[in-house]
């Protein structure tokens, strides 16, 4: 009597996976996904995706390959969602600016600021500060808030030192009213 093995192997898994990007990038690696549960009656040989290595955010569709220790084989479909989870980052000191007042003006204006640099894997949606629209001579706590364009933000505080570097005007002794 002969007993073969006819059965395929079963690949259990929603037809979606979630995968996350890799630090510092926009993609997920393939290689680093984990595969869906597998299983056959008498043992599994190999199982893997096939796929471009590189996927990026969002959904990509995929196979996943499996065979048995009797070379039989079963290949599914899912699609793999890449999701970027990484939040922007802010290169700021906490000090991180000192400006001049507004010309004629004991202010500074939140409005005409620089960024600092700022960086996102997936990239840089927005930015912007928030807090006193008018920033006074002296020291002013401020925060600078980034999103990126999947929705990812980050928050960070800091002080903004405004100067008066402005000379008093000084008017000639014709112009003084008595």
């Amino acid at each position: 009597v002969t007993v073969l093995d006819t059965e395929a192997p079963i690949i259990t898994s929603d037809s979606l996976i979630t995968a996350f990007a890799e630090p510092g990038e926009c993609y997920a690696l393939l290689s680093n996904v984990s595969l869906p549960l597998i299983s056959d009656n008498c043992g599994i040989d190999s199982s893997f995706y096939i796929g471009p290595n590189k996927l990026g955010v969002g959904e990509n569709m995929v196979s996943v390959f499996v065979s048995d220790i009797h070379g039989n084989t079963r290949t599914r479909e899912i699609i793999v969602d890449v999701v970027d989870n990484e939040n922007p980052t802010v290169y700021a000191p906490d000090s991180l600016l000192i400006i001049d007042a507004e010309p004629g003006q004991c202010y500074a204006l939140t409005a005409n600021l620089e960024f600092p640099p700022m960086d996102d894997n997936c990239g840089i949606d927005s930015a912007f500060y928030s807090g006193a629209e008018q920033l006074e001579i002296g020291a002013n706590t401020i925060n600078i808030s980034v999103l990126d364009i999947h929705g990812n933000s980050t928050t960070q505080e800091v002080i903004v030192t405004v100067f008066d570097s402005q000379a008093p005007e000084a008017y000639p002794d014709s112009m003084m009213m008595v």
